[in-house]
């Protein structure tokens, strides 16, 4: 089924010593009620939500209205082993995933966009058919590939294994995590923290490339292919 719609997830610290979800939008009374009723135990949360006659459970959403806003209270020891969602067609934004401990994470949209702020995770991985990522305050290994659209992820802490295959990449990282990223078509800049000692391995088939010297003083490195584009790094 192909879903044309929106989704807001923010996570908020609780404030009654509980986990609980609030789903507003355009769902139908009885999604909403079941959602508000329900709470998080065991460090899981599963819905089963219909919707016509159609399933979901809370992070693989088949919608077809407007924006669903889904609100995630968390305690301080409450603790996320996976976060999954999945969209057909449609915007999502995560926003203050960092106020709980979420170990991994993974967001796959076939056509629209991605925007995530505040976010913390062991493992966070995103998947784009055509659309847009853009991301603000991140700390994790983070892999994430588009095949049409652009990547920018700003205040990035983490390793990193980005692609695209028609798309620009920018990338702002605040530590000297390990860095690696390619586009076929499509021009990659990344601005690494000025503590960085490590290599720089550049290659661009057809372009050009402006990176500073490498200092070889150990043995991080930033690695970027471009089959067509221009190489840029800096140090700030």
């Amino acid at each position: 089924m192909v879903s044309d719609y929106n989704m807001d997830v923010s996570f908020v610290k609780s404030g009654n010593g509980t986990n609980s979800v609030l789903l507003q939008g355009k769902g139908t009374p009885k999604m909403i009620e079941d959602t508000t009723k329900t709470e998080i135990s065991e460090q899981s949360l599963q819905l089963a939500l219909t919707r016509e006659g159609r399933g979901f459970n809370l992070f693989n959403f088949n919608l077809s209205d407007s924006t669903q806003h889904l609100t995630i209270s968390v305690t301080d020891d409450a603790v996320w082993e996976k976060l999954n969602l999945e969209l057909d067609s449609g915007n999502v934004r995560v926003n203050d995933a960092a106020v709980t401990k979420l170990l991994d994470a993974k967001i796959t949209v076939d056509s629209g966009n991605i925007s995530i702020k505040n976010f913390k995770s062991e493992q966070l991985n995103f998947q784009v058919d055509s659309g847009n990522v853009t991301a603000e305050d991140v700390q994790a290994n983070l892999t994430g590939a588009t095949d049409s659209g652009n990547i920018q992820i700003r205040n990035f802490a983490g390793d990193s294994k980005l692609s695209v295959d028609s798309g620009n990449i920018k990338l702002y990282k605040q530590d000297i995590g390990e860095t690696d990223l390619s586009a076929d078509s499509g021009n990659v800049y990344v601005q690494m923290p000025s503590s960085f000692a490590g290599f720089y391995d550049l290659q661009a088939d057809s372009g050009s490339v402006r990176a500073p010297d490498s200092k070889r003083e150990t043995n991080d490195y930033v690695k970027v292919r471009t089959d067509s584009g221009n190489i840029t790094v800096e140090q700030k």
